[in-house]
């Protein structure tokens, strides 16, 4: 059932033929990451939140897990902005726990729904893995 559902309608590579032209460092990664993160987010979350008749201006809690981008701020912070939600939003960062993360950022926003009775929780699982791949032309392996 789950992979009748994933609902993947393609992939991608982030950014492979602009390595080829620079050297690749740690921080360009990084930077790599939260970009594309951030591109994905403003793909996907606003569709959730009207799929679900949410606007984003009423979500109150935000947690967001990742495993290939280690951020400070977090990426919460970051995608927080780039999608306009409050400034005064609560957010929680799940980082570098790997495939189970997901489930914790669930139970996390499920939580604080019950907690919170009538609020609004988001919850994003953001993988960019290939932002932190260093592309060699020279060694094809």
């Amino acid at each position: 059932a789950i992979y009748s559902a994933a609902h993947i309608q393609s992939r991608c590579l982030a950014e492979i033929a602009s390595e080829q032209e620079r050297p690749v460092t740690q921080g360009g990664l990084l930077q790599k990451h939260l970009r594309w993160a951030k591109r994905m987010a403003a793909d996907a979350v606003p569709v959730a939140c009207a799929n679900a008749g949410v606007a984003l201006q009423d979500v109150e809690f935000f947690v967001v897990c990742t495993t290939t981008g280690f951020l400070a701020p977090g990426l919460s912070a970051h995608c927080a902005q780039s999608l306009g939600l409050s400034p005064h939003i609560q957010r929680v960062d799940i980082v570098g726990m790997g495939c189970h993360a997901g489930l914790n950022t669930m139970c996390t926003a499920a939580h604080w729904a019950e907690a919170n009775p009538g609020s609004i929780a988001l919850m994003l699982c953001m993988e960019v893995v290939s932002a932190g791949y260093m592309w060699d032309a020279g060694v094809p392996d």
